[in-house]
């Protein structure tokens, strides 16, 4: 990674400040001041190792969809009070996996705990590990999406809604 002078200047003069807010990261802060001011590349990743990757608009779009499903699931469930949708192993959302859906994963935590949105996902954290599924669910809620696309979402009967977690 390179950065101009510019560039190492105002980051530099950004952890001056938190060091001096942040007492006790301060001595964190000015080893980061020190990597900068030397131009210790092969440490700049120390700089920004709490920077993740960017995540891509359709990817983005792509949990809002997921979620906004499983929102219109809870609806139909809470209207058609149907026993087989109720006892279906993906009725509820599952989450992503930690491992390989790292960023899907974080993304739809923001959405629920930091952002508020889709609170009917709050009362299954504990049940889906804080929306860890330990295992892959990207296609299979592709697929999910795909079927539902065969349907008006916000007035599907049980039956439909057992289609798309059965896709």
């Amino acid at each position: 990674m390179n950065l101009s002078q510019q560039e190492r200047l105002q980051l530099i003069n950004q952890f001056e400040i938190l060091s001096i807010q942040n007492e006790n990261d301060a001595s964190h802060y000015q080893e980061l001041i020190k990597i900068l001011q030397s131009g210790y590349t092969i440490f700049y990743n120390q700089v920004f190792q709490h920077l993740s990757e960017e995540m891509s608009e359709e990817s983005c779009q792509l949990v809002l969809n997921i979620l906004d499903l499983y929102r219109a699931i809870e609806d139909t469930r809470a209207r058609t009070a149907c026993k087989e949708l109720d006892d279906h192993h993906r009725s509820t959302f599952l989450g992503f996996d930690g491992n390989g859906e790292t960023e899907y994963m974080c993304f739809a935590r923001f959405l629920v705990v930091e952002q508020g949105k889709f609170r009917e996902q709050e009362q299954y954290l504990q049940k889906n590990d804080n929306m860890n599924s330990h295992m892959p669910m990207i296609e299979i809620y592709r697929r999910m999406l795909i079927e539902a696309g065969n349907y008006n979402i916000w007035q599907m009967s049980a039956e439909d809604a057992l289609n798309i977690l059965n896709a």
